[in-house]
């Protein structure tokens, strides 16, 4: 039943359009049991590419799943600089058909999971999201476009465990009813938080900053 679920793209950090997923498998009984619950349709075309710079990595994708039901392509472009402490995300649903433009066919929600060791808190007044690691790093998640920014309940499905572990996930919603949509989102690493293995300058050093900003040296660590 869990591996039924999984499968949708509501369970997925990416985004879902008015409830649906954007590959619709066979649901019968007898198709399911035999076969495993077979691709009905969805993806058409895909596009990805990643281009590298000394500024950072984009990369760029898109796919039409929701072309035939809703008329809208949904594009994502990602962004991640060298020493990887701020990924920059953005979201655009276009429109390219003439699939029904009512609200509730047009409304959308930008999931992002987290594992259940974070703990994510409503931080800035609702505007942004705060999330602290279990080594103390503190990570801040921000949006520009969405109507409402929230918190949801959801589970984590890890192996050797029955049963789900309760987590909780960063939900965008809002309604794409303009010919183009976009939603902006970043995660960066708060200042004055503790140095991560995955603190990295481009030469491969550990790095981090000191509450003036100051990159920090030996001395500093040590």
């Amino acid at each position: 039943e869990w591996g039924r679920h999984v499968r949708t793209t509501a369970a997925h950090s990416t985004a879902c359009i008015a409830d649906r997923s954007s590959i619709r498998f066979f649901e019968n009984g007898l198709v399911r049991k035999l076969l495993g619950g077979p691709v009905h349709w969805g993806l058409g075309e895909v596009s990805c590419a990643v281009e590298r710079h000394e500024g950072g990595t984009l990369m760029t994708a898109s796919h039409d799943g929701y072309v035939r039901s809703n008329g809208l392509l949904h594009e994502r472009a990602l962004w991640l600089s060298p020493d990887g402490l701020n990924l920059r995300g953005e979201d655009n649903f276009a429109s390219v058909s003439e699939a029904p433009r009512h609200q509730d066919h047009q409304s959308y929600a930008i999931r992002f999971h987290l594992h259940p060791d974070v703990d994510a808190e409503l931080d800035m007044g609702g505007s942004a999201v705060s999330i602290a690691l279990r080594s103390g790093e503190v990570w801040i998640f921000r949006q520009i476009g969405a109507q409402e920014l929230r918190l949801d309940s959801s589970v984590y499905l890890e192996t050797g465990r029955l049963q789900p572990r309760a987590t909780k996930q960063v939900v965008l919603t809002g309604r794409a009813m303009s010919y183009s949509t976009r939603i902006r989102w970043s995660v960066a690493k708060a200042q004055e938080t503790p140095i991560a293995i995955r603190d990295l300058a481009d030469d491969g050093r550990q790095i981090g900053f000191t509450p003036d900003g100051r990159e920090m040296q030996d001395e500093d660590i040590f």
